[in-house]
């Protein structure tokens, strides 16, 4: 067994530099196998780690291998040994996590310590990461085949549609109190309107009555539901949330279902496999003597490809503070793969902010707000600081994430309404191309009636659809037209209803990838006959 061991350890892919450390279970390594070769097949250099090794020779075994200066990622395969399981077969299965003490959180009610599969990223003890880590946490080698499937699939298969310009949020009601729920609220603003480019479509469904964005609630869990399954490049939930299930939607003295384990034998997906991030308590505590709910979302079939989650109780304002920095390193930054994404965001997250001259919203904003409940900038620090530990990736931290290339296009300043807008532009390859005139994030298309009480009669209820979905179409107008390769023109009529600060934005669909373009154009109405641009947001620049 020794012999074994040692083998595994020092396995490397010939003489390619190591950049990714994989600490499996000896068993699981067949399984591995496939994953290996593609994963080499991109250049990657893996070394195999047992993971029957203790945490601190784990971890040893993975700083010896960052001392090259070129390891990238760590890939943890098996589901965590909690420390009061002692069965020696699960121990063979499983790798262990590390337990920090917590100093924030326990004053919200979460436990003394927290699971962090961080510090074994953390190659020079400053709780930070350094390298990008991810587990996949597989019970068998079963699961395993399953997860490592849908990676595959992710990566390697031509599945088209809009899913992939598509962000769906759910968000929970607060209960932290009137300023926290502020906070939290604010979480979801910032995914809606300030951090996603116009050229994406966002839904979002919300579990206060008082919103538009509320469904019927006997018909909650049914959308929530529909939303994974209608495939999506995030699906983001923001909330309170349970070991097992996301927290209840509440109507006056009533309760509804939103998401739990039970569910998951009910997904039934038909675009593509989702980012998962749950903003939210307890989801991702993979160390819990029982299946969390993003690790049975990661097991199933038609689940999430990964999942980024919190492992204890986590808090409003570090979860925005997240938020900005996840939304600025996918949409601004670009990363390639998951893992860095993750990565960055939670150094980004862990630094000051810093303000620009005439800057509105980010993370100096969410820190002035947050001064006013905390005493100081060390404890808005040390939150960030924690929920750097508290949140985990169950998911493959190389996942190659998919970008949308840039589609040229061109469009006038501004344009009357009950009239057509001329969209001209460049093509490279042949393809759908869907040109649509839309209002920005989270602003809707007509004043929706206001509730001032909890909808009662089964009327009310079902009337609570119509609005719902009224809330969340963005579209004034759309054309679809085959497109070759080259020059196009769109002529795109504009609603008599129509008005104020809007975006045109495109979408080219095809086989060698899809392509995405937007821009501002101010809408005359009657009573209209000046728009100013600037009220129309500005779509965050690449680097």
């Amino acid at each position: 067994m020794h012999a074994l061991l040692l083998a595994l350890l020092t396995c490397a892919a010939g003489d390619r530099t190591i950049d990714t450390v994989v600490v499996c279970p000896p068993s699981f390594v067949p399984t591995m196998n496939r994953w290996v070769a593609y994963r080499e097949s991109q250049g990657h250099g893996i070394r195999i780690v047992p993971s029957t090794l203790n945490a601190e020779s784990l971890r040893a075994a993975i700083r010896s291998t960052a001392a090259s200066g070129k390891l990238r990622y760590v890939l943890l395969v098996g589901d965590a040994d909690p420390a009061s399981r002692s069965d020696a077969e699960v121990r063979r299965r499983s790798v262990p996590t590390h337990y920090a003490a917590a100093k924030v959180n326990v004053r919200w009610g979460s436990e003394p310590e927290i699971a962090t599969d961080n510090w074994y990223a953390d190659l020079d003890d400053d709780e930070l990461p350094d390298v990008a880590v991810g587990r996949l946490t597989a019970d068998n080698a079963a699961e395993l085949s399953g997860m490592l499937d849908k990676v595959l699939a992710y990566e390697r298969s031509d599945n088209r549609g809009d899913w992939q310009r598509r962000v769906n949020i759910v968000a929970g009601a607060g209960g932290f109190g009137a300023v926290l729920d502020s906070l939290l609220e604010t979480v979801s603003k910032e995914f809606l309107t300030e951090g996603i480019p116009p050229a994406y479509e966002t839904t979002m469904t919300y579990g206060s009555w008082r919103s538009p964005f509320c469904p019927d609630p006997r018909q909650f869990q049914d959308i929530v539901r529909g939303r994974l399954n209608e495939g999506s490049l995030f699906w983001v939930y923001i909330g309170h949330s349970r070991i097992t299930a996301l927290d209840q939607v509440r109507i006056g003295d009533r309760e509804y279902h939103v998401l739990g384990n039970q569910d998951i034998g009910l997904l039934e997906r038909s675009g593509g496999a989702p980012i998962a991030l749950f903003l939210s308590c307890y989801t991702g505590a993979f160390d819990a003597t029982r299946d969390s709910l993003a690790e049975n979302l990661l097991r199933s079939p038609e689940g999430p490809v990964a999942v980024y989650c919190g492992s204890r109780v986590t808090m409003p304002y570090a979860m925005a503070s997240m938020s900005v920095a996840l939304l600025e390193e996918y949409f601004v930054s670009e990363r390639k793969t998951l893992g860095e994404l993750v990565l960055n965001a939670k150094r980004k997250m862990a630094e000051p902010s810093v303000a620009t001259p005439g800057s509105h919203g980010g993370r100096p904003w969410l820190d002035t707000v947050a001064q006013g409940i905390y005493a100081n900038q060390e404890q808005l620090r040390q939150e960030r600081v924690e929920h750097v530990l508290l949140f985990n990736l169950l998911g493959d931290p190389l996942l190659t994430l998919r970008h949308p290339g840039e589609l040229q296009m061109s469009v006038p300043d501004d344009a009357a309404a009950g009239e057509k807008v001329t969209v001209t532009g460049q093509a490279d390859v042949d393809g759908e191309l869907t040109v649509e005139l839309v209002n920005p994030h989270g602003r809707m298309r007509h004043q929706l009636p206001r509730r001032e009480s909890p909808p009662a009669e089964e009327s009310e209820m079902a009337g609570c659809n119509r609005v719902y979905f009224d809330a969340n179409e963005q579209r004034w107008s759309a054309e679809t037209v085959h497109c070759k390769a080259g020059a196009f023109r769109v002529d795109l009529a504009i609603p008599a209803d129509a008005s104020g600060a809007c975006f045109v934005r495109a979408y080219l669909d095809s086989p060698k990838g899809s392509f995405l373009a937007s821009a501002p154009v101010a809408i005359r109405g009657a009573k209209d006959p000046v728009i100013r641009m600037a009220d129309a947001p500005a779509a965050p620049r690449r680097k």
